[in-house]
């Protein structure tokens, strides 16, 4: 964690303030007003510049200075359980994530049977491609080795790569429209990870949109290294965070009238990763 978050801080810390993304940014925004005159812009613009030069980014500096200190006496192994009554709260939190009867090692052993499962579940169907050799992650390797399959580490490449994703949303969009009794009125982009926060990023994620319905909803994918999303993963991990998956789930979710504000607004992990989870299955079922 300390790790991540001193890249972080490295990595927007960095200048020169000039054309520093947060600046570049007010800059676009300055822009826009209509009342505003060119001196005004310019004045503003170089105020900004000043805060970031001389505040903005040295504060940066100290934090992952600060961090850099922090790791000196961080524990290597992780956990909840080196706290005061972390036990306990680890207890409470699965809880609060899945049910009252189950115990951390009731789950963990659940957990091995769906990898078990899971893993001959792949294997039979990598035999079917006639990926016989190796480990079940040599197979994978050698499927993603495969023509066709890798995208170029270029800005053509991963564009290539996004507007593939963007066609497999398109389709289950519409698949889905034909089944659905609603389907969200807010829609979802899809784009890559930005670079500066590619160090510190997850692999994939989806973001909800604003309660105010000012930005669609946003899933990002990591493209720093761009041999991680073989062709093959692509379309279960659009449909998994997209439609018919957590978008269609916390969409409808959020504009549903007649929920209870705390449910519209708060995620319930279990049941949404779920319903994701479902949503692969059902993008298979239906074609």
């Amino acid at each position: 964690v300390l790790d991540r978050m001193q890249t972080l801080a490295e990595t927007i810390g960095a200048g020169p303030a000039e054309t520093h993304l947060l600046v570049t940014t007010f800059n676009n925004l300055v822009a826009g007003p209509d009342d505003l005159s060119l001196e005004d812009e310019t004045e503003l613009t170089q105020q900004v510049e000043t805060l970031m030069r001389e505040d903005v980014l040295p504060a940066y500096a100290e934090f992952a200075e600060a961090l850099e200190t922090l790791k000196a006496d961080a524990p290597e192994e992780p956990g909840i359980w080196r706290l005061p009554d972390g036990d306990a709260y680890y207890d409470t939190a699965l809880a609060a994530y899945t049910d009252e009867g189950i115990t951390p090692e009731a789950l963990h052993a659940q957990g091995l049977l769906e990898v078990e499962r899971l893993t001959d579940e792949l294997m039979a169907a990598l035999e079917a491609q006639e990926l016989v050799e190796g480990t079940l992650a040599d197979r994978l390797e050698l499927l993603a080795q495969q023509e066709g399959q890798l995208y170029e580490d270029t800005p053509e490449g991963r564009e290539a790569l996004l507007a593939r994703m963007r066609d497999h949303m398109r389709r289950a969009e519409t698949i889905m429209a034909d089944v659905m009794p609603a389907m969200p009125g807010t829609g979802v982009t899809i784009r890559a990870v930005p670079e500066f926060l590619e160090a510190s990023a997850p692999s994939a994620y989806y973001s909800a949109a604003p309660a105010n319905g000012s930005a669609p909803a946003q899933f990002e994918i990591n493209l720093s290294n761009i041999s991680d999303w073989p062709d093959f993963m692509l379309p279960t991990l659009v449909f998994h965070e997209t439609i018919p998956g957590h978008h269609l789930e916390s969409a409808l979710t959020a504009e549903s009238a007649n929920l209870p504000l705390i449910r519209q607004m708060v995620w319930n992990v279990a049941y949404g990763e779920g319903w994701a989870v479902y949503g692969e299955i059902l993008s298979q079922d239906m074609g």
